[in-house]
């Protein structure tokens, strides 16, 4: 039988559970990059072939990219490397998961993206408790029995606040899964999906909930954090501290993170720093709105009336996008409802 590449098995408290990381079936490149609109992204492959090359230790036995033994066609199979770039399937695997993601791109999972389908992504393990929550209320309201059952479910919750918990005690990461390589980081730097865990509400303990929320309102070396105070030069929760110039990192600011977040916070009665998450991404669409009388995609959360190029994405901002008007509307409503 094949092997499902996107579950893997890790052991806790004498058990194996499972974990789930985003992954591909297709082949090759990524048609939305090798024909792409956008001339940037059409150079992606090249550029990231050029990255392997100036990096070698970040293409550890030659598992990305192998310039050395070609492939014959042009698919690459097993760890040839493509004839147009040198790169190996398993980097264009990769890359098409981190695609499947909708987090395209951000240099959490490697400058290329390169580990993606290695490490397991609080998101997606979130997204997928609570689709199997809705799976059960919706087998018991048609008479049926639960699939998995409030025991089994809580214990889900257990493993994952553990698994995904960093060294620190008092936040979150995608974890990789299984040997480490040299070089690689257990944990991906910060990133603001840790505040999907709320949102599933993953961590029963109450004093979890709080060292997280007070560990995304610390801020870093340049002054930033992912929840900050009200009244402060912040407009919105950037998806990362790290600015890479990629589109899904810092300082970009994006409507589902906000969704999520809120909601999240809002489960566990943060309101009030909720309530500031609201307000500040609303401002965000507020300014860009006054200066150029759009909606658009994503906000620079550190200066929200600038247009938010990035180097790899699109370069141009993309107006309209049914996430920020849909979220900008129950923000707006909840802000400013009268009770």
């Amino acid at each position: 039988a094949k092997t499902n590449t996107r579950v893997v098995e890790a052991e806790y408290g004498g058990q194996n559970h499972p974990v789930y990381l985003y992954g591909t079936d297709g082949i090759g490149p990524a048609p939305e990059v090798a024909r792409s609109t956008q001339p940037q992204n059409r150079t992606l492959y090249k550029d990231f072939a050029s990255y392997f090359e100036d990096h070698p230790a970040a293409n550890p036995a030659r598992l990305f990219y192998n310039p050395d033994r070609l492939c014959n066609g042009p698919e690459p199979a097993g760890g040839c490397g493509d004839p147009t770039y040198g790169l190996t399937q398993a980097f264009y695997a990769a890359d098409r998961a981190v695609r499947a993601s909708g987090y395209d791109l951000s240099g959490r999972f490697g400058e290329a993206g390169e580990w993606t389908m290695h490490y397991a992504p609080i998101s997606l393990n979130a997204l997928l408790l609570r689709m199997a929550e809705d799976i059960d209320a919706l087998s018991v309201m048609v008479g049926k029995p639960a699939p998995h059952g409030a025991e089994v479910l809580e214990a889900r919750r257990r493993f994952l606040a553990e698994f995904f918990a960093r060294e620190s005690g008092d936040s979150y990461g995608d974890r990789f899964v299984g040997e480490l390589p040299a070089g690689r980081e257990r944990f991906v730097y910060p990133y603001a999906t840790q505040l999907y865990l709320l949102w599933a509400d993953v961590l029963q303990d109450a004093g979890d909930a709080s060292a997280l929320v007070r560990a995304l309102q610390r801020a870093d070396d340049g002054g930033f954090a992912f929840l900050a105070p009200a009244q402060t030069a912040h407009f919105g929760i950037p998806t990362s501290l790290i600015d890479t110039g990629m589109q899904w990192d810092a300082p970009f600011a994006w409507a589902p993170v906000q969704y999520f977040a809120v909601d999240g916070l809002m489960g566990y009665a943060f309101s009030s720093v909720a309530t500031t998450a609201m307000a500040q991404w609303v401002a965000a669409i507020h300014a860009f709105f006054a200066k150029e009388g759009i909606l658009i995609e994503k906000y620079a959360f550190d200066d929200p009336a600038r247009d938010p190029h990035v180097r790899v994405g699109y370069a141009k901002t993309q107006r309209g996008f049914g996430w920020t008007n849909a979220v900008y509307l129950l923000f707006a409503n909840r802000l400013y409802q009268r009770y």
